[in-house]
């Protein structure tokens, strides 16, 4: 009766534990997440920010040598009112229907998180409005739209979870081996008192 007990309260005791741990972990993960998407979203802004104070000719400049940059994180993408491609720079980036998985469906400024097959991307739209965007003045108005590419985030975030994962399990399985190497140590040290005791009493009756 005794072990079934300590057996339930070591067992117990490691669920508590690796609960908290679980809590511990998820915690910084989504605290991960978040600083991750702020900086990201940060960079978009800035972008937008750089294109707004009289660079949109950047853009075809990007255009003209995007094939041979290594690494592109980041997409511009085009639409008119109508909900039609003007433009995507670099131009290899999306197919077709993966840009009508792109296409936004609201018209004032938002940012959201959008998967295009097995790859997600940060996207931020920005309607074109002449008045407040003298840079759109050549092209017809309708959504820019800023498309990043998640990917080291999301591996990051992969390699950070996976590391969770391994030491809630190891942690676990220590908080067993504890449990039970308690339980053995403070029953081998009560019969050693026990037998101290008898001794004593037989030494000095």
């Amino acid at each position: 009766m005794f072990k079934k007990t300590r057996i339930r309260l070591v067992l117990l005791n490691s669920i508590v534990f690796v609960f908290l741990l679980n809590g511990l972990g998820a915690t910084l993960y989504f605290y991960m997440q978040y600083k991750l998407y702020k900086q990201v979203d940060s960079s978009l802004y800035e972008e937008f920010v750089h294109l707004r104070n009289g660079h949109f000719a950047d853009l075809f400049h990007r255009r003209m040598r995007g094939a041979h940059e290594p690494e592109r994180h980041m997409t511009f993408v085009l639409w008119n009112n109508d909900g039609q491609v003007i433009q995507q720079i670099p131009e290899d980036t999306f197919d077709s229907n993966d840009l009508m998985d792109l296409r936004p469906s609201l018209t004032k400024e938002s940012v959201q998180t959008i998967t295009v097959g097995n790859q997600s991307y940060r996207v931020y739209n920005v309607p074109l409005v002449q008045e407040q965007m003298p840079f759109a003045s050549h092209v017809p108005l309708g959504i820019l739209q800023l498309v990043y590419n998640l990917e080291p985030e999301q591996n990051m975030l992969h390699n950070l979870l996976f590391v969770i994962e391994i030491g809630g399990i190891i942690s676990g399985i220590i908080a067993v081996l504890a449990g039970f190497s308690s339980g053995t140590g403070s029953r081998s040290h009560s019969t050693v008192m026990e037998q101290t005791t008898a001794v004593c009493c037989r030494c000095f009756p």
